[in-house]
C-alpha cells in the first residue's frame, strides 16, 4: 500500500497530544503533558509538532509527489511544553 493512498477512516479523530492541568495561577504551574508515540506515520498529523513530512526533491527541482515522514514524538513533547511555559509567563 503507498503512503498517499494509505488513509484510514477515524483516524482524524486521534489525538496528537493531550494537556491536563491540574492547578494554575501566579506562582504554581501545574500540569500534565503527553502526546502520542506511536510508531505508525498514519496515526499522527503532519502538524510539525509529532510528524513533519518532507518532499523527497531527488528528481530535480520537480515535485515527484513523493512524501518522506519523521516522527518527532521527543521534539514535539519538548515543543508543547515550550508552548505552555511560554503562555504561562505571559
Amino acid at each position: 500500500m503507498s503512503r498517499k493512498n494509505s488513509y484510514i477512516p477515524g483516524l482524524e479523530g486521534v489525538p496528537d497530544g493531550s494537556v491536563t492541568v491540574k492547578e494554575a495561577n501566579k506562582k504554581i504551574l501545574d500540569v500534565k503533558l503527553s502526546i502520542n508515540d506511536s510508531k505508525y506515520y498514519q496515526y499522527h498529523r503532519n502538524n510539525g509538532v509529532s510528524k513533519i513530512g518532507i518532499i523527497d526533491s531527488t528528481g530535480g527541482n520537480k515535485d515527484e509527489g513523493q512524501t518522506v515522514f519523521m516522527l518527532r514524538p521527543v521534539e514535539g513533547i519538548m515543543l508543547l511544553q515550550d508552548k505552555m511555559n511560554q503562555a504561562y509567563i505571559k
